[in-house]
């Protein structure tokens, strides 16, 4: 019975850090701001959806990313792409890839720029889709390790650059 206790008050913590890596839950601060940036972190507030959606700029292109630690990869509707001056080409949809809505396609390409506040990254390995198949950027792994140090939160998740 003891053992069973001890499991049951130790095994969670330790599948949180297995599954989640450098992700640390504790509860955020009542006075936060919506979203708010300063040279060590970078704060944002959970959506009214339940999401976390952030502003990045990928290679000078402004836009929304919906933080996504399920995606291996930085995600990028193909459109999107196009404005932030990534060109793939049809032919270059060779990569099979299972998403929630299916098996799809996408095209492979590095970010040159990557901005998430006042965090900057070079080099990030993505995933170009079709807008049918991705209608919103996908602020995946491929990004989020590099990023920093993840803490999440009830209403927020707070990144501290490395």
């Amino acid at each position: 019975m003891v053992v069973v206790v001890c499991a049951a008050l130790i095994l969670p913590k330790v599948l949180e850090e297995r599954l989640l890596g450098v992700v640390e839950v504790h509860e955020p601060k009542p006075d936060t701001q919506p979203t708010k940036t300063t040279k060590r972190t970078t704060r944002i507030r959970k959506a009214a959806n339940g999401h976390f959606m952030a502003s990045i700029k990928i290679n000078g292109h402004k836009t929304e990313a919906l933080i996504d630690t399920g995606a291996s990869l930085l995600a990028i509707p193909y459109s999107i792409a196009r404005k932030a001056g990534i060109r793939v080409r049809n032919e270059d949809f060779t990569v099979e890839v299972r998403t929630a809505n299916g098996i799809t396609s996408g095209a492979t390409a590095s970010i040159s720029n990557l901005y998430l506040g006042s965090i900057h990254i070079r080099n990030v390995k993505s995933l170009i889709l079709k807008d049918e198949a991705l209608s919103q950027v996908l602020l995946g792994m491929s990004a989020l390790n590099r990023l920093g140090k993840i803490t999440l939160g009830n209403k927020e998740l707070v990144i501290t650059p490395r």
